[in-house]
């Protein structure tokens, strides 16, 4: 038995306890067995990725926090990339006239966040419109070959 699966289950719990849920209820929750989910609580058994991404749309739970114990909290230069990604994905949106689906679209809008993210700074509008798949991305002009 894995010590970080101990402290896995340990936080598991918690999360459960928290919902008030018994660990069959729990369980049922998640889309597992009890017996699983027993295990994944006791540190018996390594937690699915399945699981973790169900545990993880309970509000206040990040897989962060459940895999590693860490609160991962995003900073004022992270939470500047996100608001000017999402300002700008809007305004690339209100300027479409494309049929959108929005759950796709914000898939898309939530790519060019990691993007930013990654690359410490926010994409401009007409590299956001381009991976949002808005014709608004198309006015740009090609770069001229260099021949």
């Amino acid at each position: 038995m894995s010590t970080t699966f101990l402290e896995i289950g340990r936080r598991l719990r918690d999360i459960r306890t928290s919902t008030g849920l018994s660990q069959a209820e729990f369980a049922e929750h998640l889309g597992t067995s009890y017996r699983s989910y027993r295990a994944y609580e006791t540190g018996q058994r390594e937690i699915t990725t399945a699981i973790v991404l169900k545990v993880e749309e309970i509000p206040g739970v990040s897989r962060g926090w459940l895999l590693s114990g860490e609160n991962l909290e995003l900073g004022d230069k992270e939470l500047a990339i996100i608001r000017e990604t999402l300002e700008r994905g809007l305004s690339v949106l209100k300027g479409s006239t494309d049929d959108i689906d929005p759950i796709k679209w914000s898939q898309k809008l939530r790519l060019a966040i990691k993007l930013g993210l990654s690359q410490n700074r926010s994409l401009p509008t007409s590299d956001i419109a381009e991976i949002v798949g808005s014709s608004q991305g198309q006015q740009r002009t090609p770069p001229e070959d260099d021949y």
